[in-house]
């Protein structure tokens, strides 16, 4: 991406992300003016986050960003809409598609430690889950245990935070929790569970 736009990843997640989907507490370090509404941590993480007003040494196209509940949100409401959000269009349906379907062949092993860790959310077949372009996927309707339809998206953060969206139901949600990592799951199941009960249509 670098080479090709000619930008370093945190300008181009700017310019062609962030920006036009109107997501401005979105970036890879903030700046003065947020950092008094930096949320630390109260857990313990693999990561240091000693000051998120630094720019990091090496920027992950798959993770390390701030955000807030608002603005991953508005993110994951462009993904339902196919890729495009209040005029802005971020990247095709057909790519949407394609990042939101299996992509897992058969014969590969899924069974990872951080697999079994999420449970339920993990990309095993035995929870009629698989992997996307950057998504655990529900492939199967009756072999996991939560509520939700084949097609659901989703992910997690490093302290707890997790989102997913239905695009049958229209439905997203963010969850921005901190809880340590071995004991998040029951957390997601309850409120997955406590949204799905909500729904009346």
């Amino acid at each position: 991406m670098e080479v090709v736009s000619g930008m370093g990843l945190d300008q181009f997640v700017r310019e062609r992300i962030t920006n036009p989907l109107r997501m401005p507490d979105t970036a890879y370090y903030l700046t003065a003016a947020q950092a008094p509404r930096f949320a630390r941590s109260d857990i313990q993480i693999s990561m240091s986050l000693s000051d998120p007003t630094l720019k990091p040494h090496v920027l992950s196209g798959g993770g390390g960003m701030f955000s807030t509940a608002g603005d991953y949100a508005r993110f994951c409401q462009m993904l339902l809409n196919g890729g495009e959000l209040d005029g802005a269009r971020i990247v095709g349906p057909k790519t949407v598609a394609l990042m939101t379907s299996d992509q897992l062949p058969a014969e590969t092993e899924r069974h990872s430690p951080v697999a079994l860790l999420i449970d339920a959310f993990g990309p095993t077949p035995e929870m009629g889950t698989s992997f996307g372009l950057g998504f655990a996927v529900r492939t199967d309707a009756g072999r996991n245990p939560l509520p939700g339809s084949v097609g659901n998206f989703s992910w997690a953060g490093i302290t707890g935070t997790f989102f997913w969206v239905d695009p049958k139901e229209k439905l997203v949600a963010v969850l921005m929790m901190q809880v340590p990592q071995e004991v998040n799951v029951p957390y997601w199941r309850q409120t997955q569970t406590l949204v799905y009960q909500a729904l009346v249509k």
